[in-house]
C-alpha cells in the first residue's frame, strides 16, 4: 500500500536513494540536498505514477563507476533502508576508487576500463610523460606503463581484453597489446575515436566514409556509410549496436544537419538524428549512454536493437560530472 499524503518528489527521493545499485544512487550529498528541495522531482515509479524518468529495473549498469555517494546521502540512505525494509540485507556500498596517477599533473584525460574490469587503462600528461598509456590494475593497484605508445588520445579495449586501440595526433589510430609488446599502426589517416565490433574488427571515420577494418597491417577493410557533410566536431565516434545492422554516430553540425547523436541503419547507410545535442554515445547493456549540453550531464535511453527504436524515456545519470581541461571522462 502506498499513503497518498506523502508528496510525489519526497517519494522518489526516497526511491532513488535506496537503488540497489550505486550508480542509480544520488551522485553527491548535494544532489540528494537539492531533490529534497525540488517538488518536480521524480524516479522510478512514484505515488503518483510511473515518471518520465523511469529507469527498468532490469538495465544493469555494469562497468559505469560514475561518482561516489555523499556522506550525508549515505547516512539517509542508512536510515531509511532500516526503517522501512529492515528484513532486507544492507544495500552494496558505492565504489570509492583514487588513482595514483605516475606524474603530479595526473592523466591527460582519457581512460578506458577493461571489458573485464579488472583494468583501467589511461593516458598520462603529455608535458611530464609523453601522454603514454598506462595500465592500473584494480585489483591491487599496480601500474604498468605501454612503451611506444606517447601522443596517445581516445583508446577503446579489443572486446577479449587482449590489445588497446588508440588515436595518435601523428598516426591515426594505432594498436598495442595491452599487456605490452610493439605498437602497430592500424589505420593511417583515421580520423576519429576507434572503437571495436564484436567480432574484433576497428570502427571509425575517414575522409567522411565510415569503414570496418582488421586492426592489424593492410587488412581487409569494408566501407559501411558515407557521411559527406557531417561536420568536423573533434569528438567523433562510430559505436556498433549489438545484434542489429546499425551503427552510432556522434557528430553533425554542418550542411543544415544538427548537432547529434545519429542512428546509420545498415547497409545503405541511411542516416537519421536520435538525439540532439548529445556528444559521445557508449553502448552498454541495451542502453545508448551519452551526454548532453556542455559535456558536464551524462545521460541514458534505452534502446531495442529489434526495432531500432527508443523503450521509454532518457535517465539522467549525472549532471555534474568533473570536465578537467574541458572535456569530461565517462567509461
Amino acid at each position: 500500500a502506498e499513503r497518498a499524503t506523502v508528496p510525489a518528489h519526497l517519494d522518489a527521493v526516497i526511491r532513488k536513494a535506496l537503488e540497489k545499485l550505486p550508480a542509480d544512487r544520488f551522485t553527491s550529498a548535494e544532489a540528494f540536498k537539492r531533490s529534497l528541495g525540488d517538488e518536480d522531482f521524480r524516479h522510478g515509479v512514484t505515488n503518483g505514477g510511473p515518471s518520465e524518468g523511469a529507469a527498468s529495473p532490469s538495465g544493469g549498469w555494469k562497468g559505469l563507476a560514475l561518482a561516489a555517494t555523499g556522506a550525508a546521502a549515505v547516512m539517509a540512505v542508512a536510515l531509511v533502508t532500516g526503517w522501512l525494509r529492515p528484513a532486507d540485507p544492507a544495500p552494496a556500498a558505492p565504489t570509492l576508487l583514487s588513482v595514483a596517477f605516475p606524474t603530479d599533473s595526473g592523466p591527460q584525460g582519457p581512460f578506458a576500463l577493461s571489458p573485464d574490469e579488472t583494468q583501467l587503462a589511461f593516458v598520462s600528461d603529455t608535458r611530464i610523460d609523453g601522454g603514454r598509456i598506462w595500465i592500473r590494475s584494480m585489483e591491487d593497484g599496480r601500474l604498468t606503463p605501454l612503451p611506444g605508445t606517447e601522443q596517445a588520445g581516445p583508446l577503446a579495449w579489443h572486446p577479449d581484453g587482449t590489445w588497446i586501440a588508440f588515436f595518435s595526433n601523428y598516426n591515426g589510430i594505432q594498436v598495442v597489446p595491452a599487456a605490452g609488446g610493439p605498437v602497430v599502426t592500424a589505420r593511417d589517416g583515421a580520423g576519429s575515436m576507434p572503437s571495436w565490433t564484436a567480432d574484433g574488427r576497428l570502427l571509425y571515420l575517414q575522409r567522411d566514409t565510415i569503414w570496418a577494418a582488421s586492426a592489424i597491417g593492410d587488412g581487409p577493410r569494408t566501407p559501411l556509410a558515407e557521411l559527406s557533410g557531417y561536420g568536423d566536431l573533434g569528438n567523433k565516434i562510430v559505436v556498433e549496436v549489438p545484434d542489429a545492422d546499425a551503427l552510432l554516430f556522434g557528430g553533425g553540425g554542418a550542411g543544415g544537419r544538427g548537432i547529434g547523436i545519429y542512428l546509420i541503419r545498415l547497409p545503405d547507410g541511411e542516416a537519421e538524428l536520435l538525439i540532439e545535442d548529445a556528444f559521445q554515445p557508449h553502448w552498454v547493456d541495451g542502453w545508448i549512454v551519452y551526454r548532453v549540453g556542455g559535456g558536464s550531464a551524462l545521460r541514458a535511453r534505452r534502446f531495442d536493437p529489434g526495432t531500432l527504436e527508443f523503450v521509454g524515456e532518457a535517465v539522467l545519470l549525472a549532471d555534474d560530472i568533473p570536465t578537467p581541461r574541458g572535456l569530461a571522462q565517462v567509461t
